[in-house]
């Protein structure tokens, strides 16, 4: 891709995370805020949804002629100021485009990176094929996404592997070519970045790679490991001691995804290699991160820490997830992380009041701070809250018993509902005021608010789309003019609504005593000028507004 199709791709992207949104939903806008990971162009990431090849998806075969390509390779070859390649076909990449590629020097990124002449018989070793050797030593090879499946075609689990595996012990690899009678000169890889994502990581891959890579040339780690994984503990644990030995010293991005479980272990293991860890200046944890963590992470890192990514696991039927960012919790982000310069968490809203304000006017204090991405999250109904903190329950105590559950009523009590239309309503207003008390002390340049529910009470039709309605999601911008704009993304999802919403009235006479609850709660909240109800609302302001002072240049709102 050339340079100047870059800066328009980049021009564009606010757009394009908006279209993201209304069709991809929070995968699509989480692949965009996490942009900032691995300095990479989202072009060059992978699709975030499984790829699954058709029956009649060509494939590229021994036996298809490289001349069928020599018109690609032609056209690359023409461009002299080609940057970077993605190459999402299920095959690799042909022979006569490869050595063009090479030609031209611009980095190549695999999303389907496969080296079939390495699935091998374990009686009948062989050479790598020549085409896959070249691609695995391409210099233009930059970045490689490996997909790994234990299905077959029709999509029936296979347990051949494992059923073999018990019997017999994986030989040792003979290198690419095991009948040279030479062995393979040992280099030893200089990898800059490794993503482990879906099933996770057992801990002898990862002994693997430490043998195979030179980790102290890692710049960016990313490993997600989910319910199913297994051996996360000892997996943190390599991780630990391969950095005793020094082998993270260049590591500056660290991204980890935990599963959840009521597992203090697992905690104590990552409080340990975070210890054991150079400066990060990036850190994003998702999943089951407790309290003692967080601190933890800030303490050894805080001073040297830019970019700060916090999703701590929420279990269904809760207020609170793991870590409550109150402002208690933001102000220690203050004092042990003053050079961060982009967050991203959640936070509970609490009717605007002095507890929610508090936390954007924590904000303010990170003077360096220029991008906020928060997760707005708002409840309907009565929820009783555990007394004890959940990291630290029992491992053995059933998770029924410990977490913070939630009663379900066929219909919210008409309290709860209006107090879920209050937190539920973002307005333009409410996200300018939000933008403009977070800045008022640092140099703020862009803040996204998207608003989110909880698991709650069971919400029918109408109430689901009146929080859809008035629940909207927006986008605040600072250019260098000093200009803030306030747009919101994602409308696509709520313009067929007031066809719906109009005949709520008409509707009422199916709820007892003919009287919707969900009206009367809106009534009540708002009360009602004129028959087109439901464009008069309005969020709940911020108990203490931001001092106007502080709004720098011209507000605009699209």
């Amino acid at each position: 891709m050339t340079e100047e199709a870059r800066e328009a791709l980049l021009k564009a992207s606010p757009d394009t995370t908006d279209s993201e949104q209304d069709e991809g939903g929070w995968e699509g806008m989480l692949e965009d805020d996490l942009r900032y990971l691995f300095e990479m162009q989202d072009f060059c990431k992978p699709n975030m949804r499984p790829n699954y090849l058709e029956n009649d998806m060509p494939l590229w075969s021994d036996g298809d002629h490289s001349d069928a390509w020599k018109p690609l390779a032609d056209f690359i070859g023409q461009l002299t100021g080609l940057q970077d390649l993605v190459w999402v076909y299920a095959s690799r990449v042909p022979r006569c485009v490869l050595s063009v590629i090479n030609s031209v020097g611009c980095r190549l990124h695999m999303h389907n990176f496969h080296l079939s002449s390495l699935v091998q018989n374990r009686d009948n070793l062989h050479e790598i094929d020549p085409d896959d050797f070249a691609l695995a030593t391409s210099p233009c090879l930059h970045s490689i996404i490996v997909p790994i499946s234990h299905w077959d075609s029709k999509g029936y689990l296979d347990y051949n592997e494992e059923a073999q595996a018990i019997r017999l012990p994986r030989p040792d690899w003979p290198g690419f070519f095991p009948g040279a009678g030479v062995a393979d000169e040992h280099v030893m890889g200089s990898l800059q970045s490794l993503i482990i994502s879906d099933s996770g990581v057992p801990h002898p891959e990862i002994s693997n790679w430490s043998r195979r890579t030179d980790f102290s040339k890692l710049r960016r780690l990313s490993i997600q490991w989910n319910e199913y994984s297994r051996g996360v503990i000892t997996s943190l644990q390599m991780l630990k001691e391969i950095a005793q030995g020094s082998g993270f010293k260049c590591l500056h991005t660290l991204v980890l995804s935990l599963p959840h479980g009521n597992n203090r272990p697992m905690q104590d293991a990552l409080i340990s290699l975070l210890g054991h860890l150079n400066s990060i200046e990036t850190l994003d944890l998702d999943g089951f991160i407790g309290s003692r963590t967080l601190e933890s992470a800030l303490i050894s890192h805080g001073g040297n820490l830019r970019r700060l990514r916090v999703t701590p696991y929420r279990q269904n039927g809760t207020r609170r997830p793991m870590i409550e960012f109150s402002e208690a919790v933001v102000q220690r982000l203050v004092e042990l992380c003053p050079n961060l310069e982009q967050v991203e968490f959640p936070i509970n809203r609490t009717y605007s009041d002095s507890r929610e304000t508090g936390i954007y006017r924590a904000l303010s204090r990170l003077s360096r701070l220029k991008h906020v991405l928060l997760a707005l999250k708002f409840s309907i109904g009565t929820v009783k809250e555990a007394e004890e903190v959940i990291e630290e329950t029992p491992d053995d105590e059933n998770e029924e018993e410990w977490c913070m559950m939630i009663f379900r009523d066929d219909i919210p009590v008409a309290a709860d509902i209006q107090d879920g239309l209050k937190n539920g309503a973002i307005d333009s207003s409410l996200a300018l005021s939000i933008f403009n008390l977070i800045s008022s002390g640092s140099n703020l340049r862009y803040l996204k608010l998207q608003i989110e529910q909880t698991e709650g009470p069971r919400c029918d039709q109408d109430l689901n789309q009146m929080l859809d309605w008035i629940g909207r999601n927006w986008v605040c911008e600072r250019d260098d003019r000093g200009v803030v704009s306030v747009r919101e993304f994602g409308k696509k999802k709520r313009v067929h609504l007031p066809e719906e919403l109009k005949y709520l009235e008409e509707e009422q006479k199916y709820f007892e005593g003919g009287v919707s609850p969900y009206l009367t709660a809106w009534n009540n909240t708002w009360p009602q000028t004129s028959s087109v109800w439901w464009e008069n609302w309005k969020s709940v302001p911020l108990s203490e507004e931001a001092d106007p002072d502080c709004n720098v240049g011209h507000n605009t709102v699209s």
